[in-house]
């Protein structure tokens, strides 16, 4: 394995994505066992391992790049952006919003456009 990335994956801060969507402050999440680390979530290039942490209010995440990526000066201008299953959300009143109560984390992208932006990409870590 090659070097380790470490960072925030999610924050439960009730703050809006660039999609509009928002995990509650309160939001319960649960980590699917083998949660696959992809390339922009395609299934066939997986990249490396990936494990997960919930802490108080975020999910952190530890990743190792699998030691035949060739291109990691690449993949340190991506950022991990999580996908799964939205178990349980409710709409703002105001705003029509989704706002995510409960999900389920299934995968992880290294994606080129987080819908965090606040996130950080792996190179900036």
């Amino acid at each position: 394995m090659s070097k380790v990335y470490e960072g925030v994956l999610v924050k439960f801060d009730g703050k809006s994505d660039l999609s509009g969507d928002s995990f509650s402050p309160n939001c319960k999440v649960k980590i699917a066992n083998n949660v696959q680390l992809n390339h922009e979530f395609n299934i066939e290039r997986t990249l490396g391992e990936i494990e997960l942490t919930k802490e108080d209010k975020e999910v952190k995440y530890k990743i190792k790049l699998f030691d035949h990526i060739y291109f990691e000066e690449v993949l340190k201008t991506l950022t991990p952006c999580l996908a799964g299953k939205i178990i349980s959300s409710t709409r703002s009143k105001d705003t029509n919003r989704l706002i995510i109560e409960e999900f389920e984390i299934t995968s992880v992208g290294l994606c080129a456009y987080p819908a965090d932006p606040s996130l950080k990409a792996l190179g900036d870590l």
